[in-house]
Order: C-alpha cells, then structure tokens, then sequence
C-alpha cells in the first residue's frame, strides 16, 4: 500500500513540475515539448559530420561539444554561417575510450588531480571520485567553457559527459555555480535531490531518455519509436550519439559495442530518418532548444 501511494505522489508531482515548465516558458498546459540533443560533438571528424548533416535535416536540434577533443576545430566551421545553431558545452572530465585519449584544456601542471601519469583525463567517474579535486575541476570546466566563448560558441547550456556532474554533489555545485555566473540553463533531473533545487531560474527536465547497451540489443528503433509514441506533456530530452561507422570511429570504439561506432550510425539513422519524422508529426510533439529556454528563462 505504501509502495502504491508514493507512486501516486511521484506522478502528481511529475504533472505538476511539467505543468510549470510549461507555463514558465508560454505554452499550453498539454504541450509536449521535446529537446532531440546530439552528445559528443567533437570527438571526431565522423562524429561532427553525421551531427552537422542530422542539424541541416532539421529533426536534431541541439547538441554540445567537447571542446578539448581533436576535432573540436571543425565546429567553428561549422557554425561561421549559422549564428541560431543551438550548442552547449559538454564538460568533460572523462577520457574513456582505450586507443583514443585527450587532455584537459588547462595546462596539466595546473590541474594534476584530474589527470593520469600520462597527462589524459581520468578514464571513469569512479576513477575521479578517488583522486577528486574540486579546484580542478572548477578550473577545467571554466577553461573548457572560456575555450567555447572564444571560439565563437554562442553557448546555450551546459551538460555533462558522462554524467560525471551527478556523482558527487560538490561537482554538481560547481556546475550548477557555473551557470548562474555565464547565465546558461544547465541541464538538470529529477533525479537530483529536491533540497539542491532552490534556484528558481533553474530548469529542470520533466523526462530525460537516453538510450542504455540493452535498448541497443534489443533494437534503438524500437526504443525511440515507443519514447516518441509515450511522451508526455512537459519538457522532455532525447541524448543521442550520432556518427558514421566508418573507419575512424571504428578505431575510436574498438570492439565496445556500447556507444560504439555501428551504435551511433544507427542513432543518426533514425533521427534522419522517415519514422521519427512521423511520429514526431502523429503525436503532437512540438521541438524546443535550449536557446529558446535560456533566453526565456534565464536571460
């Protein structure tokens, strides 16, 4: 019984947040909202060119980029012509990948508690809750932002690579600070503690869906036609991984089939594709950005 009446409560309070999203940002109560977000931009010369095509096409409307990756050079390309694009900063203390490593945009000597012996950022969250170390990671995600602004990123939010800003809840304040002091909305769950949630021009997500290794056995068409078909009203985001499988993400991913090379061609498949175009028309779904959100609500 217990168990049935704090389900009931989660949902109300669900429907009252989304309700308040909603009227926060000048749309109908019943609107479903919905922010299709492109991860990872700048990791690699593949990943940016299935991005940048998914943006020309119209259905992914939003991304962020790791600035202190190898092909970060490209995306001030990229956007010369294109002053609306919506990107964010994609504040990365992570380097994951086996064959494929990179460093923090600080001078290392500067930030030695968030890198290896050999200079790359840590490979896991696990890994940077060991060695934490606040000033240095205040310092690198302001570097990474800094580098971002001077590119000429007009930057409409940040996020968090690998949700490294959720596991410890000093780094969760630091990002938090960081986007009241540039005035961008950062994203945000309901997952966080409510008790953290006292900023009233922060933005939080109704519904965050991303896509975990047993959706991509299973098939990531089958699960982003059934988020498409069940979303409800309120704002709602899709984080999706797009690039080409071809030989140099092949190299990135290795053998990891988690987020892998094949895994992001079959992200940009579909969201170039005619089903998600549909369902987006046959529900009533209406996208947002997050430029649209910051200067609504935060500026």
């Amino acid at each position: 019984m217990r168990k049935r009446i704090t389900i009931i409560l989660k949902r109300i309070i669900r429907a009252l947040c989304a309700t308040n999203n909603l009227k926060r940002l000048g749309y109908p109560g019943n609107t479903k909202l919905l922010i299709i977000h492109a991860d990872d931009i700048g990791l690699s010369s593949s990943e940016n060119a299935a991005t940048f095509d998914a943006f020309k096409k119209g259905m992914v409307n939003s991304g962020s980029v790791m600035v202190n990756c190898a092909a970060f050079h490209e995306v001030a390309d990229f956007i010369a012509d294109k002053p609306g694009i919506d990107l964010g900063v994609h504040l990365t203390l992570t380097s994951e990948w086996e064959s494929y490593k990179w460093r923090p945009v600080s001078p290392s000597m500067e930030v030695p508690g968030i890198i290896d012996q050999n200079g790359f950022l840590l490979e896991s969250n696990a890994m940077i809750k060991e060695k934490v170390s606040y000033g240095n990671i205040e310092k690198e995600f302001r570097a990474q932002i800094i580098k971002a602004i001077t590119s000429g990123i007009d930057i409409t939010h940040l996020d968090s690579h690998m949700f490294t800003v959720f596991s410890d809840k000093k780094i969760l304040e630091i990002y938090r600070s960081l986007g009241r002091e540039y005035k961008l909305p950062v994203l945000l769950t309901k997952e966080v503690p409510v008790k953290t949630l006292v900023q009233k021009s922060e933005v939080i997500v109704d519904q965050l869906y991303y896509a975990e290794p047993k959706h991509y056995r299973n098939g990531l068409k089958g699960y982003y036609s059934s988020v498409l078909q069940s979303l409800r009203p309120g704002l709602n985001c899709i984080l999706i991984h797009m690039a080409f499988d071809n030989h140099e993400m092949k190299q990135i991913t290795g053998n990891q089939s988690g987020y892998g090379s094949a895994w992001r061609q079959e992200d940009y498949d579909y969201f170039t594709g005619e089903e998600c175009s549909r369902l987006l028309k046959e529900n009533n779904i209406h996208l947002i950005t997050w430029r649209e959100i910051r200067d609504k609500l935060i500026r």
